[in-house]
């Protein structure tokens, strides 16, 4: 279903998580964070039908608070902004960024950040997401974060070449 989206087959995906959900849902597998079905829906259709791409997302947050794993929760948060309209966005991206920095996932923690920092030009919390993505290793994102980053004219940390791998004691 994942690959269906990577490959930009919005309407098969769609259609699959669907199945896949009134397959689970009697199951009583309902944890986001195991899988989750209803934030990889809410971006199958947010293109297509924004209106019909919250519900799934909000009720992946429901469902993450319940369940209580702040990278779930912080997961949830950041999928429901990706399809949330204009003005609750920054809300979402700033209580995913917070639930995030308690989190022990790795990757999630700098995917959150990187969102907030380039729409409000934020440089801290886009050196936050460089940072973070260079310790979990998300080179896409450390590209990423970087060029904005710089082109916000925020700084990298003294000895930081850019797409260069930390230093070591050799």
């Amino acid at each position: 279903m994942e690959l269906l989206l990577a490959r930009g087959q919005a309407k098969a995906a769609a259609a699959e998580l669907e199945a896949v959900d009134r397959r689970l849902t009697p199951r009583g597998i309902q944890n986001p964070s195991r899988c989750p079905r209803r934030l990889h829906l809410a971006r199958a259709v947010a293109a297509e039908d924004p209106a019909r791409a919250r519900e799934p997302a909000e009720e992946a947050v429901r469902r993450a608070r319940a369940f209580g794993a702040a990278s779930g929760i912080g997961q949830a948060l950041r999928v429901a902004a990706e399809v949330a309209s204009p003005q609750d966005r920054p809300a979402l991206l700033e209580e995913a960024v917070e639930v995030l920095s308690a989190s022990p996932a790795a990757h999630e923690p700098a995917l959150a950040p990187a969102a907030p920092g380039e729409e409000r030009g934020d440089a801290e919390l886009l050196l936050r997401a460089v940072l973070a993505a260079r310790a979990c290793g998300a080179d896409g994102l450390v590209a990423t974060a970087t060029t904005a980053l710089l082109a916000r004219g925020g700084a990298l940390p003294c000895g930081s070449v850019p797409g260069a791998a930390p230093a070591t004691t050799r």
